[in-house]
């Protein structure tokens, strides 16, 4: 074998345990940081542990029935979404339309100021250009009710209705 051949395999070798090295170390890396959040998530679907027991019956959210992230949280807790939300509308808004104001995310939100004073807040969780959900804030005597209505079937037809109560949401009856 000729030095040049030899040297030319060497090398070529030596690139391919590099990127195979570097491809690995990734794959380890990617995976404890995909078990860190998983494990992050599902402490966060627990919820906050309380001294007081079961919650009554009636905050409890029925699940949606498909297995898009239209699923209610649990009583007492909120997604991680919801409050990022929340905070975004608390920031207030410019004009009298906002689209997208949360980027990066997998969802999109258009928040939305009236002239009646009512701000309302539109979600489309899978970014199919339907409205999944639809919030509205209203000022009830200094007091703000936060009223959300989810189309189960990701159709715009809404058919659950929720009202946030101590930081819950609790099904409207």
């Amino acid at each position: 074998m000729k030095f040049k051949t030899f040297r030319a395999l060497a090398i070529t070798g030596a690139v391919l345990l590099g990127v195979g090295a570097s491809v690995a170390g990734y794959s380890a890396c990617n995976k404890g940081e995909k078990e860190a959040t998983a494990s992050a998530t599902a402490k966060d679907a627990e919820g906050p542990k309380s001294a007081q027991g079961p919650a009554p019956a009636k905050t409890a959210a029925p699940a949606a029935t498909t297995g898009a992230p239209t699923q209610a949280p649990a009583a007492g807790n909120l997604r991680p979404m919801d409050r990022k939300v929340l905070d975004r509308v608390a920031q207030g808004i410019a004009s009298d339309k906002v689209k997208d104001a949360i980027k990066g995310e997998s969802y999109k939100v258009n928040l939305y100021k009236e002239a009646d004073g009512k701000r309302r807040v539109k979600i489309d969780l899978d970014r199919d250009d339907k409205w999944d959900e639809k919030w509205t804030f209203e000022d009830d005597s200094g007091q703000e009710k936060v009223k959300r209505q989810v189309a189960s079937k990701d159709d715009e037809n809404y058919d659950q209705e929720y009202r946030l109560e101590a930081g819950s949401w609790v099904v409207k009856n």
